[in-house]
C-alpha cells in the first residue's frame, strides 16, 4: 500500500512536469503593444523625414580660415610594416590525449589582407600602431570550425615583425615586440 501511494506521487509528479513542459512550448510569445509600435513607427517617421530634407545653404557651416588655423593640422600618413608568417606544421598541432590533430583548414588575416604560409606580407598601419589579426581554422573538413581575432599594438619604432601561433595562449598569436590589446572570439 505505501509503496503504491510513492509511486502514484512520482506519476502524478511526472505528469504534471510533463504538462507544463507541453504548456511552455504552445505559448505564444508576448505581443507589443500598440502604444509602442506606435511610439517606434512615429521616430521612424521623423528620421526618414529628417534624412529626406535636403541641407538647404544657410544649415551648412563651411569652416572659416582662422578655425582651420587654429585646429590641430591631422594627417593620415600611414606607415607600411612587414609581417613574416613563420607559422609551420608543427605550431598548427593540438595534442589532445595521444593524438596530435592539424586543422584541415587554417587562414589568417592581417587587416583583412591574407598572409600565407612562410611569406611575408606588407601592411598599412595607422597613427595608433594597430593591427588585426584574424584566424579562421577548421578541424575535420569543417565539422569543428571557428573563428578568433587579435588586436595588437605595435611599437613605433620597427618596421618587421614575425608572426608565431600556439593554442596554449589565449591570444593565439606571438608577434615579436607587440603588445596584446584585446582578444575577440568571432564563432
Amino acid at each position: 500500500m505505501k509503496n503504491q501511494k510513492v509511486l502514484l506521487s512520482i506519476l502524478m509528479l511526472s505528469l504534471t512536469s510533463m504538462y507544463a513542459r507541453a504548456e511552455q512550448k504552445t505559448r505564444t510569445p508576448k505581443r507589443e503593444s500598440s502604444a509602442k509600435k506606435n511610439k517606434r513607427s512615429r521616430g521612424m517617421k521623423e528620421t526618414q523625414a529628417s534624412v529626406a530634407q535636403p541641407a538647404t545653404t544657410a544649415q551648412v557651416k563651411t569652416p572659416t580660415v582662422e578655425a582651420s588655423k587654429s585646429a590641430p593640422a591631422q594627417t593620415t600618413a600611414a606607415r607600411n610594416v612587414t609581417i613574416k608568417n613563420v607559422i609551420d606544421k608543427n605550431m598548427l598541432g593540438y595534442k589532445y590525449g595521444f593524438m596530435t590533430y592539424r586543422p584541415s583548414t587554417f587562414v589568417v588575416k592581417v587587416n583583412d589582407q591574407v598572409v600565407e604560409q612562410s611569406k611575408s606580407c606588407a601592411i598599412p598601419v595607422g597613427q595608433d600602431n594597430k593591427i588585426c589579426v584574424r584566424f579562421d581554422w577548421a578541424f575535420l573538413n569543417g565539422r569543428r570550425k571557428g573563428a578568433t581575432a587579435v588586436d595588437f599594438e605595435l611599437p613605433a619604432d620597427t618596421n618587421e615583425f614575425t608572426m608565431k601561433f600556439t593554442w596554449h595562449t589565449d591570444s593565439h598569436f606571438i608577434i615579436d615586440k607587440a603588445k596584446v590589446v584585446g582578444t575577440k572570439k568571432i564563432y
